[in-house]
This record gives structure tokens, C-alpha cells and sequence, in this order.
């Protein structure tokens, strides 16, 4: 019987096969929360890449100006030209950042597919927030355009 809140099936303990119903349940999840997302790369995209999404629908390297902006994520799997990439949109992720304190806001960069500690003047986009010297907790915050 499912359950209300996110429709996942309970496990009985003497259920066979509990590993792909725990599977099941975890891919309803992710959908719920929205934390991968699929799409087509529109260009070579590597594990930690921040992206956004282009004008032709696909995921392209992101930094924090005009054109290339607002980053949706970072690439959790990566591919070619056209290929299907998973961007992950919340959560922690290995990701090393220099400078800043733990705690502090991670900024979408003005260099080209990558953060930074150091707050954009313009096309300010607060990324997560720094967890450690190589992780970082993914929030989904919105960008604020042009301030």
C-alpha cells in the first residue's frame, strides 16, 4: 500500500525483492523533489560543470553574465556534444571551492563554469552554502538579475 505523501510502497520484512521496490521508491523521490535533472548537453559537459539551460533547450556551461545565466546546477553525470546529462539541483555535492568559511554562501562566478566565495557585483546568483573545503549543499536558490 502506498503512502500518501509521496506514494511509496511499504516493506513488509518478509518481502523478497525488497531492493527494487526500495529502488522505486527512491527514483519517486527524486521526482518529487526535483533533485537531478535530465537533458541534452550543448557542449562537452564534465562531472561538476555548472550549467544552465541555453536558448535551444540544452545544458551549457554557466557563469554569472548575461547570456549565460541562471545556472539550474551542477553536471552529477556528464557527456558530448547532444548527449543526456544529469544536472544535480539540490543537496550536498562534492565540489572544492576556494577561500570562505564553512557556512558561507557559494556564488555562481563570473569566470566561466565555476563558484566562488566572492559575491558578483552584477547577475548575483547564491549557489548553496560551503559545508567543508571540498563540499558543498546545493540549495536552488533563484538568480537575482541584474543587481
Amino acid at each position: 500500500m502506498p503512502t500518501t505523501k509521496y506514494g511509496l510502497l511499504e516493506i513488509a520484512y518478509s518481502a523478497t525483492n525488497w531492493n527494487s521496490i526500495l529502488t522505486t521508491d527512491l527514483q519517486s523521490i527524486d521526482a518529487f523533489l526535483h533533485t537531478y535533472v535530465r537533458g541534452q548537453a550543448a557542449e562537452t559537459l564534465a562531472v561538476g560543470d555548472v550549467v544552465y539551460v541555453n536558448s535551444d533547450g540544452k545544458f551549457a556551461k554557466a557563469k554569472a553574465a548575461s547570456g549565460y545565466y541562471p545556472a539550474i546546477g551542477l553536471v552529477a553525470v556528464g557527456g558530448a556534444l547532444d548527449a543526456y546529462v544529469l544536472v544535480q539541483r539540490v543537496g550536498p555535492v562534492d565540489q572544492t571551492v576556494s577561500g570562505g568559511t564553512v557556512g558561507q554562501p557559494v556564488y555562481l562566478s563570473t569566470s566561466s563554469n565555476t563558484l566562488t566565495m566572492t559575491k558578483p557585483s552584477t547577475y548575483i546568483q547564491p549557489m548553496g552554502v560551503k559545508l567543508s573545503a571540498s563540499q558543498i549543499l546545493l540549495m536552488g536558490w533563484p538568480a537575482i538579475a541584474g543587481i
